[in-house]
């Protein structure tokens, strides 16, 4: 038994949408996508195929939280690998490797991310990971994952292409070469075009 109102909400409408009513909002005798565009939804779909229960969204939305240390890791490391060679604290490989472990336990204890684990389901969550994810593709140059991350990341809820629309605008401020500053042009007006509509 559970007081979270989110939670319900999200369980029948993908309980709806996985026995073939496309995310019928019962409350309001509507789609909810006339309330709120989450295409990221249709992920979860599957998912209550096989054990259709309020658990398997909480259990999926915690999963994605603790993979996006995944991410933070690996940016990290590629930032923190710039200072390979230096004469300061961070020319050393072993506190280099001491600050990434560090920062990656500090995502974990965060009080914010443990709140927002634990506290109802709402899709608007997986924009933590996804950002990272977003972030660590483009550092890495890795610009196919960079496009799905961003894809991803739009789809969880309609306010996120400002913030996927921001990121293009920092890779054309402060992206490392012409290329990376048209990938940031490109994502930014596809955001803004997406938010807008």
């Amino acid at each position: 038994v559970t007081h979270f109102y989110d939670l319900g909400v999200y369980d029948n409408l993908v309980w709806q949408a996985a026995h073939g009513r496309l995310f019928y909002y019962p409350q309001y005798e509507m789609s909810f996508f006339g309330d709120h565009f989450a295409p990221l939804l249709f992920l979860f779909v599957p998912f209550y195929w096989v054990f259709a229960h309020p658990c398997t969204l909480v259990v999926l939305q915690s999963v994605a939280l603790a993979l996006g240390a995944i991410p933070l890791s690996q940016a990290t490391r590629a930032i923190l690998a710039r200072a390979s060679g230096s004469t300061g604290p961070l020319g050393s490989e072993l506190l280099r490797e001491a600050a990434g472990i560090a920062l990656v336990l500090l995502y974990f204890a965060n009080v914010s991310l443990l709140h927002i684990s634990m506290f109802d389901f709402h899709p608007i969550a997986f924009a933590i990971p996804l950002s990272l994810a977003v972030y660590q593709a483009a550092l890495a140059g890795r610009w196919p994952r960079f496009w799905v991350m961003s894809a991803l990341l739009l789809a969880c809820m309609e306010e996120c292409a400002i913030s996927v629309a921001t990121f293009g605008v920092f890779l054309v401020l402060f992206g490392e070469g012409r290329n990376q500053r048209r990938r940031g042009a490109a994502l930014a007006v596809a955001a803004t075009a997406y938010f807008v509509v």
